[in-house]
């Protein structure tokens, strides 16, 4: 609409200079003395009409002009500070076989029962591990890390390879393995891990409940003395809790030069 206008506009004022500048006289004088009649033949009125319609246009023109000067002055382009990094897919896996797990454990080298009031406060032992379940029932340490203090930390020794356990009773699968650990108290001590496997979804299992327990001989707990040449050592013994662990899905890389237990 504005193009149209403006364009009548130029026309009005290009036939008003014209017509003022005596352009009309150098015209040949068959084309002159016609378009003289043309102009001549229009009333006063209508000429009136003509003048204050292009006035009007010019006025409407310049206000379109102005604005749209401002518009362009004052626009900028949207420029982002900082383009946001991309999520990290989720991991997920819908068996144990080829999984990676991330290993979040406190626990410590002897159960808390079994603790002397006047022997202080129990000292548990914190750290983290990534642990590749390989499908040939085998486990892959990829990373380890421990506490913050180095004198009060352990030092895994070895990883064993991992089990799945159906209890029938409830139909409940468990997540079964056990490392091999020195702590700064004791010579090595073996430590077993189980949690509770959880189907989430069709294609995701979640590990829950995470515990930590040592394996007891009830001779040593009960003070047992061998009867005869028959000794109970080594025979009758349970597990004690010691402390948990969470377990996430990792998705790192595999590292095949890590040794394997």
């Amino acid at each position: 609409m504005w193009k149209s206008r403006h364009q009548l506009l130029l026309s009005l004022l290009f036939l008003l200079h014209v017509s003022s500048n005596g352009f009309l006289s150098h015209a040949p004088s068959g084309r002159s003395s016609l378009a003289l009649s043309m102009i001549t033949s229009s009333s006063s009125d209508d000429t009136q009409k003509l003048l204050e319609r292009a006035a009007q246009l010019r006025e409407e023109a310049n206000t379109m002009e102005t604005q749209l000067r401002a518009e362009r002055g004052t626009s900028r382009p949207v420029v982002m500070d900082t383009i946001p990094e991309p999520r990290a897919p989720t991991i997920k896996y819908d068996k144990l076989p080829n999984s990676k797990w991330e290993i979040k454990y406190r626990f410590a080298e002897e159960p808390v029962k079994d603790r002397d009031e006047d022997a202080g406060p129990l000292e548990y032992y914190r750290g983290k591990l990534v642990l590749h379940l390989r499908d040939d029932g085998y486990t892959d340490i990829l990373s380890e890390e421990g506490g913050d203090d180095d004198d009060n930390r352990i030092r895994v020794t070895k990883i064993w390879g991992w089990d799945e356990e159906l209890v029938q009773e409830d139909n409940t699968r468990y997540l079964l393995f056990s490392m091999d650990a020195k702590t700064p108290n004791s010579s090595k001590l073996r430590f077993y891990f189980q949690a509770k496997l959880e189907q989430e979804s069709r294609t995701s299992i979640a590990l829950k409940g995470g515990t930590v327990t040592i394996k007891q001989d009830l001779a040593e707990e009960q003070k047992m003395m061998a009867f005869g040449f028959f000794s109970a050592k080594g025979i009758l013994a349970r597990f004690r809790y010691v402390g948990e662990f969470a377990a996430s899905p990792y998705g790192g890389a595999v590292d095949n030069s890590e040794e394997s237990y």
